[in-house]
């Protein structure tokens, strides 16, 4: 009043009460004048006038010399949840409950996925109201982040480890099997296989199929060296990139080891497209016949090698979830940061108004 900005209630004033109304006014309000932190005014009009009558301070983040004091529980919230999401998502994709009810994981996804759209729906008509920055864009981003990392995270565990310990353990085990005497169509569901004495590589009709990568194949006989009595070479052991391009060579799984003579079949699609591929070269070059090829990968123990698959799933869903709280934790830190820091002025002392939220 005393600096002439607001003349209007200066000139309502009677003359004789204006020194004392005036001790009033400008203790009681500073809408009169800007803060002296900074604060950005708004003016409000009377419903019936033009003509604004007084000044109303808004408070503001993005103004010099203002900040808000950062509120603790979203930032919990958003240090745990999505990453308790992230991990949830991730098991599921990763484990059983893909394998064996693979159309309810995704319908959780799909839920999780509407939820998301939800809430970014929300923070952008929020956004068009508010411009300061909030929790709710950084939950957001967060929570897509962890939704879908972990769904990708859990799939390519599964598709590269816990699919093979699972679709094994579905087969059967067969004992003391003699390629000699028996048909691969008698063993189209083994999924592990021991063979009988005596069994052994045949390392002078190996072959291969180059494809990008070399797809390398061997029969597996308990002869030596007539045909099979079923005139069929149906078992074979099977590794990529494990043999020569330019000879007949084989130098997969336990290949040197005498006392190795079983097998874990080799259950993936492509790769049983590609070793039969190369196993009619082998049957064109060498004159034999594969009526039925069943495709194993040799080793000395079978199961220990089923098991190791869904060891190493564990091991990669270990670290995707200490690696995502640290994500986690790292995020919310460093965006609690640039809020703290938002409306900072060097100099100035900082005003105490609500937290953000």
């Amino acid at each position: 009043l005393r600096q002439g900005r607001c003349p209007r209630l200066l000139a309502a004033a009677p003359q004789t009460a204006r020194p004392s109304l005036v001790r009033v006014v400008y203790r009681a309000t500073k809408l009169c004048a800007p803060y002296r932190g900074g604060l950005e005014t708004k003016r409000m009009r009377s419903p019936n006038e033009k003509q604004p009558l007084m000044e109303k301070p808004v408070m503001s983040v993005f103004t010099p010399g203002v900040r808000r004091r950062m509120n603790v529980i979203p930032m919990v919230v958003l240090a745990f949840v999505p990453w308790f999401v992230f991990n949830f998502l991730s098991y599921l994709f990763a484990f059983e409950a893909f394998h064996y009810h693979s159309q309810y994981v995704i319908i959780v996804f799909c839920l999780a996925t509407l939820v998301w759209i939800g809430l970014l729906g929300f923070a952008y008509l929020s956004s068009k109201h508010d411009l300061d920055p909030m929790w709710l864009k950084t939950a957001v981003i967060m929570f897509g982040m962890a939704i879908f990392g972990g769904a990708l995270l859990g799939y390519s565990t599964y598709t590269s480890y816990s699919k093979v310990f699972f679709s094994n353990q579905d087969l059967l085990s067969y004992p003391n099997v003699n390629p000699f005497l028996q048909r691969g169509a008698d063993l189209i569901d083994a999924g592990r296989v021991n063979f009988a004495e005596g069994t052994h590589l045949d390392f002078d009709r190996s072959w291969h199929f180059k494809d990008r990568s070399l797809w390398c194949v061997i029969p597996i006989v308990n002869h030596d060296p007539k045909q099979p009595e079923t005139g069929s070479y149906d078992f074979w052991a099977v590794g990529k990139e494990c043999c020569s391009i330019a000879s007949s060579d084989f130098r997969c799984g336990d290949f040197q080891d005498p006392n190795a003579r079983s097998g874990m079949r080799a259950l993936d699609d492509i790769d049983q497209q590609m070793y039969l591929l190369a196993v009619q070269q082998a049957e064109t070059l060498y004159d034999v016949v594969a009526s039925n090829p069943v495709f194993f990968y040799w080793t000395k123990d079978p199961l220990s090698e089923v098991k190791a698959y869904l060891t190493t799933g564990k091991e990669v869903f270990t670290l995707g979830l200490v690696a995502s709280l640290f994500v986690s934790f790292l995020i919310v830190t460093l965006v609690s940061c640039c809020f703290a820091c938002i409306g900072r002025r060097p100099g100035s002392r900082p005003d105490k108004v609500p937290s953000l939220i």
